[in-house]
């Protein structure tokens, strides 16, 4: 009872497109991504089987496949279990079979964002950086935001 008013207790809740279980497991929301990458991944074979070029299978793998494992990917990865991440490595692992080209695996994926933070940061805290001037911190400290005029976060 809130203010006199019931809440309803759930198993699973989704949010910003991550499913977080009652006590914030993720591991439905890594089951979902599975899933929907598993469908995605016979479409990518489905593809293959009639002799459509690799490098068009390829952007196929990087806009409907990846564009899933990656969606909120740094809220999700740390969190999960071992056998979570070998499954959705198994996705990547099937994918450059078909595509007979090698794929990023989701670590070199996380590295990139890593990366990309660390490069903002460079920008963030070096004042002579000519886009030093976009970057501002939010009163929490922890995430930035760029000029009122692009209105974004990072």
């Amino acid at each position: 009872m809130i203010k006199n008013d019931t809440v309803e207790i759930c198993e699973t809740f989704k949010y910003l497109g991550v499913t977080i279980g009652n006590k914030l497991s993720r591991s439905k929301h890594c089951a979902t991504v599975v899933s929907q990458c598993k469908q995605r991944l016979c479409l990518l074979g489905l593809l293959n089987s009639f002799y459509v070029n690799s490098e068009i299978l390829h952007i196929f793998y990087t806009l409907m496949i990846e564009s899933v494992i990656c969606h909120n990917i740094t809220l999700w990865w740390y969190i999960i279990s071992c056998a979570d991440k070998a499954a959705t490595n198994r996705i990547c692992k099937q994918a450059t079979k078909i595509i007979k080209t090698d794929i990023l695996s989701i670590e070199y994926m996380l590295m990139y964002v890593k990366y990309v933070l660390k490069k903002v940061k460079c920008v963030v805290y070096i004042e002579t950086n000519p886009l030093h001037k976009y970057f501002s911190n939010m009163r929490s400290g922890t995430r930035l935001r760029t000029s009122p005029q692009l209105n974004s976060f990072v």
